[in-house]
């Protein structure tokens, strides 16, 4: 019985090692995440934004506009309660007018930090650049990773995903919704 039971471990292990699994490499091309098409920067962007914390999910609105500083924006639910604000420039990004149920140090700390990634991944100025790596997937969709903290991936249908592991597996999702 004890060999069966180590025999069936390791059968079960180079089961799992042998799987094939398709080669994602660093590219030397420029890969961008932000094209022309997903945000202007002169004229307002609106997305429908999907937000996924373990069981929880938002479902809503964000507004961005550029001005002399960086990116504003607002997120609001599905019937048009504001449920924040914020400013992103290439140091960071802070939030403003938060909804109570959201005012915690360590959901403004988590969002503020997923927010700035996700809105400021293309520019060169921002602080995280050195950390990050770019790459096309085998589908040719470009993500970029933060190490096995965030990684976020442009779908080939226009649509942002940012995961943050680190921070209970938070999923944000913005899809750009057209004027």
């Amino acid at each position: 019985m004890k060999y069966f039971l180590i025999s069936t471990l390791v059968l079960l292990s180079v089961g799992c090692a042998t799987g094939k699994r398709e080669s994602v490499r660093p590219t030397d091309k420029p890969v961008r995440i932000w094209t022309d098409a997903l945000r202007s920067s002169t004229d307002k962007n609106s997305y429908r934004v999907n937000i996924r914390v373990k069981n929880t999910e938002f479902t809503g609105i964000c507004l961005l506009k550029k001005d002399s500083e960086g990116w504003r924006g607002a997120v609001m639910n599905d019937f048009g309660a504001k449920a924040f604000d914020f400013t992103i420039t290439s140091q960071g990004c802070r939030l403003l007018h938060i909804i109570p149920q959201l005012d915690k140090w360590y959901i403004r700390r988590a969002m503020a930090s997923d927010l700035h990634f996700l809105f400021a991944v293309d520019d060169p100025a921002s602080s995280f650049q050195k950390k990050i790596i770019r790459r096309l997937q085998p589908d040719q969709t470009p993500a970029v990773s933060w190490g096995r903290k965030k990684t976020l991936v442009r779908r080939a249908d226009g649509t942002l995903i940012l995961e943050n592991r680190a921070a209970h597996r938070t999923v944000y999702m913005l899809q750009k919704i057209e004027d």
